[in-house]
Protein backbone atom coordinates (compact mmCIF):
# COMPACT_ATOMS: atom_id res chain seq x y z
CA UNK A 1 0.00 0.00 0.00
CA UNK A 2 1.37 3.40 -0.94
CA UNK A 3 2.01 6.01 1.74
CA UNK A 4 -0.16 9.16 2.04
CA UNK A 5 2.76 11.22 0.75
CA UNK A 6 3.01 9.02 -2.33
CA UNK A 7 -0.72 9.45 -2.94
CA UNK A 8 -0.38 13.23 -2.74
CA UNK A 9 3.09 14.21 -3.98
CA UNK A 10 4.32 17.74 -3.29
CA UNK A 11 5.34 20.05 -6.10
CA UNK A 12 5.88 23.78 -6.43
CA UNK A 13 3.93 25.97 -8.84
CA UNK A 14 6.04 27.12 -11.76
CA UNK A 15 4.04 30.20 -12.76
CA UNK A 16 1.16 32.44 -11.77
CA UNK A 17 -1.07 30.67 -14.31
CA UNK A 18 -0.13 27.25 -12.94
CA UNK A 19 -0.85 28.39 -9.38
CA UNK A 20 -4.15 30.05 -10.20
CA UNK A 21 -5.44 27.08 -12.18
CA UNK A 22 -4.48 24.73 -9.35
CA UNK A 23 -6.21 26.85 -6.70
CA UNK A 24 -9.43 26.87 -8.72
CA UNK A 25 -9.33 23.07 -8.78
CA UNK A 26 -9.18 23.08 -4.99
CA UNK A 27 -11.65 25.90 -4.28
CA UNK A 28 -13.75 27.93 -6.76
CA UNK A 29 -13.32 30.98 -4.51
CA UNK A 30 -9.77 30.83 -3.14
CA UNK A 31 -8.77 33.55 -0.65
CA UNK A 32 -7.10 36.72 -1.85
CA UNK A 33 -4.13 36.16 0.46
CA UNK A 34 -3.34 32.93 -1.38
CA UNK A 35 -3.15 34.70 -4.76
CA UNK A 36 0.21 34.58 -6.56
CA UNK A 37 0.12 38.38 -6.75
CA UNK A 38 -0.16 38.58 -2.97
CA UNK A 39 3.02 36.54 -2.61
CA UNK A 40 4.80 38.76 -5.14
CA UNK A 41 3.69 41.86 -3.23
CA UNK A 42 4.89 40.45 0.10
CA UNK A 43 8.20 39.52 -1.55
CA UNK A 44 8.79 43.23 -2.14
CA UNK A 45 8.35 43.81 1.60
CA UNK A 46 10.64 41.29 3.19
CA UNK A 47 8.87 37.95 2.77
CA UNK A 48 9.85 34.96 0.63
CA UNK A 49 6.88 33.11 -0.92
CA UNK A 50 6.74 29.40 -1.72
CA UNK A 51 3.74 28.05 -3.62
CA UNK A 52 3.27 24.44 -2.52
CA UNK A 53 0.83 22.11 -4.29
CA UNK A 54 -0.22 18.55 -3.58
CA UNK A 55 -1.69 16.60 -6.47
CA UNK A 56 -4.16 13.75 -6.41
CA UNK A 57 -6.16 11.99 -9.13
CA UNK A 58 -4.50 14.05 -11.88
CA UNK A 59 -5.49 17.40 -10.34
CA UNK A 60 -4.46 19.69 -7.50
CA UNK A 61 -5.84 18.50 -4.16
CA UNK A 62 -4.25 21.02 -1.77
CA UNK A 63 -2.30 24.25 -1.89
CA UNK A 64 -0.40 26.51 0.50
CA UNK A 65 1.32 29.80 -0.25
CA UNK A 66 3.94 29.76 2.48
CA UNK A 67 5.51 33.12 3.38
CA UNK A 68 8.83 33.21 5.19
CA UNK A 69 10.55 36.12 6.90
CA UNK A 70 13.85 36.39 8.73
CA UNK A 71 14.72 38.96 11.36
CA UNK A 72 17.17 39.31 14.21
CA UNK A 73 15.18 39.97 17.37
CA UNK A 74 16.05 39.51 21.06
CA UNK A 75 19.49 38.28 19.99
CA UNK A 76 17.95 35.45 17.94
CA UNK A 77 18.02 34.80 14.25
CA UNK A 78 14.25 34.49 13.95
CA UNK A 79 12.71 32.72 10.97
CA UNK A 80 8.92 32.82 10.90
CA UNK A 81 6.70 31.02 8.41
CA UNK A 82 3.09 31.88 7.73
CA UNK A 83 0.31 30.53 5.48
CA UNK A 84 -2.30 33.33 5.35
CA UNK A 85 -5.86 32.03 4.96
CA UNK A 86 -4.55 28.57 4.19
CA UNK A 87 -3.66 25.86 3.52
CA UNK A 88 -6.48 25.05 1.12
CA UNK A 89 -7.73 21.47 1.17
CA UNK A 90 -10.60 19.21 2.19
CA UNK A 91 -9.74 18.62 5.85
CA UNK A 92 -12.06 15.61 5.93
CA UNK A 93 -9.52 13.82 3.73
CA UNK A 94 -7.30 12.71 6.60
CA UNK A 95 -4.53 11.24 4.45
CA UNK A 96 -4.24 14.43 2.43
CA UNK A 97 -4.33 16.68 5.50
CA UNK A 98 -1.65 14.60 7.23
CA UNK A 99 0.59 14.87 4.17
CA UNK A 100 0.16 18.65 3.96
CA UNK A 101 0.91 19.15 7.66
CA UNK A 102 3.92 16.83 7.49
CA UNK A 103 5.36 18.69 4.49
CA UNK A 104 4.80 22.05 6.18
CA UNK A 105 6.63 20.73 9.25
CA UNK A 106 9.50 19.61 7.03
CA UNK A 107 9.67 23.03 5.36
CA UNK A 108 9.80 24.69 8.77
CA UNK A 109 12.55 22.42 10.05
CA UNK A 110 14.62 22.90 6.92
CA UNK A 111 14.43 26.68 7.42
CA UNK A 112 15.12 26.36 11.18
CA UNK A 113 11.92 28.33 11.76
CA UNK A 114 10.78 29.17 15.27
CA UNK A 115 7.21 28.36 14.35
CA UNK A 116 4.79 28.03 11.44
CA UNK A 117 1.48 29.87 11.59
CA UNK A 118 -1.57 28.93 9.55
CA UNK A 119 -5.13 30.26 9.56
CA UNK A 120 -7.31 27.99 7.40
CA UNK A 121 -10.27 29.69 5.73
CA UNK A 122 -12.85 27.53 7.50
CA UNK A 123 -16.20 28.42 9.04
CA UNK A 124 -17.43 27.28 12.43
CA UNK A 125 -21.06 28.35 12.20
CA UNK A 126 -22.57 26.64 9.17
CA UNK A 127 -23.67 22.97 9.23
CA UNK A 128 -21.92 22.07 6.00
CA UNK A 129 -18.64 23.58 7.12
CA UNK A 130 -18.66 22.24 10.67
CA UNK A 131 -17.43 18.79 9.65
CA UNK A 132 -14.36 20.23 7.93
CA UNK A 133 -13.68 22.60 10.83
CA UNK A 134 -13.96 19.84 13.42
CA UNK A 135 -11.75 17.53 11.37
CA UNK A 136 -9.15 20.27 10.97
CA UNK A 137 -9.10 21.16 14.67
CA UNK A 138 -8.85 17.53 15.74
CA UNK A 139 -6.04 16.73 13.33
CA UNK A 140 -4.10 19.90 14.13
CA UNK A 141 -4.26 19.19 17.85
CA UNK A 142 -3.16 15.58 17.33
CA UNK A 143 -0.30 16.75 15.08
CA UNK A 144 1.18 19.10 17.67
CA UNK A 145 -0.34 22.40 16.55
CA UNK A 146 -1.79 24.81 19.10
CA UNK A 147 -4.41 27.52 18.80
CA UNK A 148 -2.36 30.71 18.60
CA UNK A 149 -2.55 33.55 21.09
CA UNK A 150 -1.31 35.80 18.28
CA UNK A 151 -3.98 36.20 15.63
CA UNK A 152 -2.84 38.09 12.53
CA UNK A 153 -5.97 38.16 10.40
CA UNK A 154 -9.43 38.88 11.74
CA UNK A 155 -11.03 35.71 13.10
CA UNK A 156 -14.49 36.88 12.08
CA UNK A 157 -15.88 38.77 9.12
CA UNK A 158 -19.10 39.79 7.39
CA UNK A 159 -20.00 38.29 4.01
CA UNK A 160 -22.53 39.63 1.53
CA UNK A 161 -24.13 37.43 -1.12
CA UNK A 162 -23.69 38.94 -4.58
CA UNK A 163 -25.57 36.13 -6.33
CA UNK A 164 -28.72 38.25 -6.43
CA UNK A 165 -29.92 41.38 -8.23
CA UNK A 166 -28.55 44.64 -6.89
CA UNK A 167 -32.07 45.82 -6.11
CA UNK A 168 -32.61 42.86 -3.80
CA UNK A 169 -29.22 43.41 -2.18
CA UNK A 170 -30.04 47.06 -1.54
CA UNK A 171 -33.47 46.19 -0.13
CA UNK A 172 -31.82 43.87 2.40
CA UNK A 173 -29.74 46.68 3.93
CA UNK A 174 -30.99 48.09 7.21
CA UNK A 175 -33.19 51.18 6.74
CA UNK A 176 -30.61 53.52 8.30
CA UNK A 177 -27.95 52.31 5.86
CA UNK A 178 -30.20 52.90 2.84
CA UNK A 179 -31.03 56.33 4.27
CA UNK A 180 -27.35 57.21 4.64
CA UNK A 181 -26.64 56.19 1.03
CA UNK A 182 -29.41 58.49 -0.18
CA UNK A 183 -28.23 61.23 2.20
CA UNK A 184 -24.74 61.19 0.66
CA UNK A 185 -26.30 61.43 -2.79
CA UNK A 186 -28.51 64.36 -1.75
CA UNK A 187 -25.49 66.18 -0.33
CA UNK A 188 -23.81 65.89 -3.73
CA UNK A 189 -21.04 63.46 -2.71
CA UNK A 190 -19.39 62.15 -5.86
CA UNK A 191 -17.72 58.71 -6.00
CA UNK A 192 -15.31 57.80 -8.77
CA UNK A 193 -12.38 55.46 -9.38
CA UNK A 194 -9.19 56.86 -7.91
CA UNK A 195 -6.36 57.54 -10.32
CA UNK A 196 -2.76 56.61 -9.60
CA UNK A 197 -2.12 60.28 -8.83
CA UNK A 198 -4.85 60.23 -6.17
CA UNK A 199 -3.47 57.27 -4.21
CA UNK A 200 -1.33 59.50 -1.94
CA UNK A 201 -4.52 61.39 -1.06
CA UNK A 202 -6.15 58.08 -0.11
CA UNK A 203 -3.21 57.33 2.15
CA UNK A 204 -3.53 60.72 3.87
CA UNK A 205 -7.20 59.92 4.54
CA UNK A 206 -6.20 56.48 5.83
CA UNK A 207 -3.66 58.07 8.15
CA UNK A 208 -6.35 60.39 9.53
CA UNK A 209 -8.63 57.39 10.06
CA UNK A 210 -5.90 55.49 11.90
CA UNK A 211 -5.11 58.42 14.17
CA UNK A 212 -8.79 58.99 14.92
CA UNK A 213 -9.67 55.34 15.55
CA UNK A 214 -6.41 54.26 17.16
CA UNK A 215 -5.15 51.44 14.92
CA UNK A 216 -1.64 50.98 13.50
CA UNK A 217 -0.84 51.46 9.82
CA UNK A 218 2.30 51.01 7.77
CA UNK A 219 4.34 53.54 5.77
CA UNK A 220 2.86 55.11 2.67
CA UNK A 221 5.08 53.14 0.29
CA UNK A 222 3.55 49.86 1.47
CA UNK A 223 -0.02 50.87 0.62
CA UNK A 224 0.81 52.67 -2.61
CA UNK A 225 2.59 49.53 -3.81
CA UNK A 226 -0.32 47.30 -2.75
CA UNK A 227 -3.07 49.47 -4.23
CA UNK A 228 -1.31 50.32 -7.47
CA UNK A 229 0.07 46.85 -8.25
CA UNK A 230 -3.27 45.13 -7.69
CA UNK A 231 -5.15 47.82 -9.60
CA UNK A 232 -2.76 47.45 -12.54
CA UNK A 233 -3.30 43.67 -12.43
CA UNK A 234 -7.06 44.19 -12.57
CA UNK A 235 -7.49 42.79 -9.07
CA UNK A 236 -8.38 45.96 -7.16
CA UNK A 237 -10.32 49.18 -7.53
CA UNK A 238 -9.37 52.20 -5.43
CA UNK A 239 -12.29 54.63 -5.08
CA UNK A 240 -12.47 58.19 -3.83
CA UNK A 241 -15.43 60.25 -2.60
CA UNK A 242 -15.35 64.00 -3.09
CA UNK A 243 -17.45 66.85 -1.79
CA UNK A 244 -16.99 70.13 -3.58
CA UNK A 245 -13.93 68.70 -5.37
CA UNK A 246 -12.37 67.91 -1.97
CA UNK A 247 -11.44 64.27 -1.18
CA UNK A 248 -13.33 63.28 1.97
CA UNK A 249 -13.30 59.46 1.93
CA UNK A 250 -11.99 56.46 0.07
CA UNK A 251 -12.08 52.71 -0.23
CA UNK A 252 -9.97 50.03 -1.87
CA UNK A 253 -11.77 46.87 -2.93
CA UNK A 254 -9.96 43.76 -4.14
CA UNK A 255 -11.31 40.92 -6.23
CA UNK A 256 -9.78 37.49 -6.71
CA UNK A 257 -11.56 34.62 -8.43
CA UNK A 258 -15.19 34.85 -7.26
CA UNK A 259 -14.68 36.86 -4.09
CA UNK A 260 -14.41 40.61 -3.53
CA UNK A 261 -12.70 41.96 -0.42
CA UNK A 262 -13.20 45.38 1.15
CA UNK A 263 -9.81 45.64 2.79
CA UNK A 264 -9.20 49.36 3.31
CA UNK A 265 -11.60 52.19 4.02
CA UNK A 266 -10.72 55.73 5.03
CA UNK A 267 -12.35 59.08 5.71
CA UNK A 268 -11.45 62.63 6.66
CA UNK A 269 -12.36 64.00 10.06
CA UNK A 270 -14.46 66.65 8.31
CA UNK A 271 -17.70 66.15 6.37
CA UNK A 272 -18.41 62.84 8.04
CA UNK A 273 -22.02 64.02 8.37
CA UNK A 274 -22.26 63.65 4.58
CA UNK A 275 -22.03 59.84 5.04
CA UNK A 276 -19.56 59.31 2.15
CA UNK A 277 -18.48 55.84 3.30
CA UNK A 278 -21.98 54.45 2.84
CA UNK A 279 -22.12 55.65 -0.74
CA UNK A 280 -18.58 54.37 -1.34
CA UNK A 281 -19.58 50.95 -0.09
CA UNK A 282 -22.59 50.87 -2.40
CA UNK A 283 -20.38 51.77 -5.37
CA UNK A 284 -17.87 49.09 -4.34
CA UNK A 285 -20.63 46.48 -4.19
CA UNK A 286 -21.83 47.48 -7.64
CA UNK A 287 -18.27 47.19 -8.98
CA UNK A 288 -17.86 43.70 -7.48
CA UNK A 289 -21.26 42.59 -8.76
CA UNK A 290 -20.49 43.83 -12.28
CA UNK A 291 -17.27 41.83 -12.48
CA UNK A 292 -19.07 38.63 -11.51
CA UNK A 293 -18.02 38.19 -7.89
CA UNK A 294 -20.37 35.91 -5.97
CA UNK A 295 -19.44 37.10 -2.48
CA UNK A 296 -18.17 40.24 -0.79
CA UNK A 297 -15.96 40.05 2.28
CA UNK A 298 -16.19 43.14 4.51
CA UNK A 299 -12.89 42.12 6.20
CA UNK A 300 -13.39 41.94 9.89
CA UNK A 301 -15.98 41.70 12.64
CA UNK A 302 -15.59 41.69 16.43
CA UNK A 303 -15.93 38.58 18.56
CA UNK A 304 -19.03 40.06 20.15
CA UNK A 305 -21.23 43.16 19.97
CA UNK A 306 -19.85 44.73 23.16
CA UNK A 307 -20.00 48.55 22.77
CA UNK A 308 -16.60 48.72 24.48
CA UNK A 309 -14.98 46.57 21.78
CA UNK A 310 -12.41 48.60 19.79
CA UNK A 311 -14.22 47.56 16.61
CA UNK A 312 -17.66 48.66 17.86
CA UNK A 313 -17.84 51.67 15.53
CA UNK A 314 -16.64 49.68 12.53
CA UNK A 315 -19.15 46.98 13.39
CA UNK A 316 -22.05 49.44 13.47
CA UNK A 317 -21.14 50.51 9.95
CA UNK A 318 -20.68 47.00 8.56
CA UNK A 319 -23.70 45.49 10.28
CA UNK A 320 -25.94 47.98 8.49
CA UNK A 321 -25.36 46.09 5.24
CA UNK A 322 -27.01 43.07 6.85
CA UNK A 323 -24.46 40.48 5.78
CA UNK A 324 -23.79 37.07 7.25
CA UNK A 325 -21.32 36.99 10.13
CA UNK A 326 -18.70 34.31 9.53
CA UNK A 327 -16.67 32.88 12.41
CA UNK A 328 -13.43 30.99 11.78
CA UNK A 329 -11.24 28.87 14.07
CA UNK A 330 -8.42 31.40 13.80
CA UNK A 331 -4.68 30.87 13.59
CA UNK A 332 -2.74 27.81 14.74
CA UNK A 333 0.99 27.57 15.47
CA UNK A 334 3.36 24.65 15.09
CA UNK A 335 6.23 25.31 17.49
CA UNK A 336 9.56 24.04 16.17
CA UNK A 337 11.97 25.82 18.57
CA UNK A 338 10.23 25.81 21.96
CA UNK A 339 12.73 27.95 23.86
CA UNK A 340 12.72 30.66 21.20
CA UNK A 341 8.93 30.47 20.94
CA UNK A 342 8.60 30.89 24.71
CA UNK A 343 10.76 34.00 24.52
CA UNK A 344 8.52 35.38 21.81
CA UNK A 345 5.44 34.59 23.88
CA UNK A 346 6.98 36.37 26.85
CA UNK A 347 7.54 39.43 24.66
CA UNK A 348 4.23 39.10 22.82
CA UNK A 349 3.50 42.84 22.35
CA UNK A 350 6.72 43.30 20.42
CA UNK A 351 6.03 40.19 18.33
CA UNK A 352 2.57 41.46 17.49
CA UNK A 353 4.00 44.82 16.48
CA UNK A 354 6.48 43.06 14.18
CA UNK A 355 3.83 40.92 12.55
CA UNK A 356 1.38 43.78 12.15
CA UNK A 357 3.98 45.85 10.35
CA UNK A 358 4.50 43.09 7.82
CA UNK A 359 1.07 41.48 7.22
CA UNK A 360 -2.04 42.83 5.61
CA UNK A 361 -4.88 41.98 7.90
CA UNK A 362 -3.86 43.48 11.22
CA UNK A 363 -4.97 47.04 10.57
CA UNK A 364 -8.73 47.24 10.18
CA UNK A 365 -9.97 48.70 6.92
Amino acid sequence: MSSPAAQHPLRHAVSAADWHAALLQIDPAPPLLQAWQWGDFKARHGWQPRRMLWDGNARAAAGAQLLQRSARTFGLNAVIQYVPHGPLLDWRNTALAQTVLADLRTAGKQANAIFIKIDPALEVTTPGADASTTAAADLLARSGWRLSASQIQFRNTVMLDLQQPLEKLLAAFKPKTRYNIRLAQRHGVQVQPATAQQLPALYELYKQTAQRDGFPIRPQAYYLDLWSSFAQAGLAQPMIAEYGAQPIAGAVVFAYAQQAVYMHGMSASTHRDKMPNYLLQWHALQWAHARGCTSYDMWGAPDNSDPADPMAGVWRFKSGFNGRVVHTPGAWDLVLRPAAYTLYEFALPRLLQFLRRTNSGAAPG
